[in-house]
This record gives structure tokens, C-alpha cells and sequence, in this order.
């Protein structure tokens, strides 16, 4: 292994574009949920209220997403052999 991989074997280049998919897919979802605020707004005629809301919504979504992230998993050294035993 050289001294750019990491224990997995990937190399800092697919590290980097699995985080921009990660990212990426995340604001695609944020902007979703605003743009459906949007159309309801657009059916109802209302007061951009919905528009908010679904701000409020998406970025709380975002953040909590985000945080997921950051957050190692307990399970990711979890072998199936470990299962198989219990």
C-alpha cells in the first residue's frame, strides 16, 4: 500500500469523488423539497409560506444529513463471518 491510499485501498481521488456524490446528492434533495414548496404554492396561490416552509424543512434535512456523515458507523468493521456465529 503506498502512502496516498487509505486502509480500504481507495485512492484519495475516489475518496474525493465518493464525497462529492454524497454532497452533492444532498443539495439535489434540498432543492427538490424547495422546488415542490414552489408548486404547491404556484397550485394554492398563496403567499410564498410554502416556499418557506420547505426551506425550513430542507435545510433542517441538510443538516441532519450532513451530521450522518461526519458521524463514523458503528457497523462499518462488521464482518459477516461475526453474524454468521451469533
Amino acid at each position: 500500500m503506498n502512502k496516498f491510499q487509505n486502509p480500504d485501498g481507495l485512492s484519495p481521488l475516489a475518496i474525493g469523488y465518493m464525497w462529492s456524490a454524497k454532497i452533492l446528492s444532498m443539495a439535489i434533495e434540498t432543492a427538490l423539497i424547495v422546488c415542490f414548496g414552489y408548486w404547491i404554492d404556484r397550485q394554492l396561490e398563496t403567499l410564498p409560506i410554502f416556499i418557506l416552509i420547505s426551506l425550513i424543512l430542507a435545510l433542517v434535512i441538510f443538516i441532519l444529513r450532513l451530521v450522518a456523515l461526519t458521524v463514523p458507523s458503528p457497523h462499518k468493521n462488521l464482518d459477516l463471518k461475526d453474524i454468521d456465529k451469533k
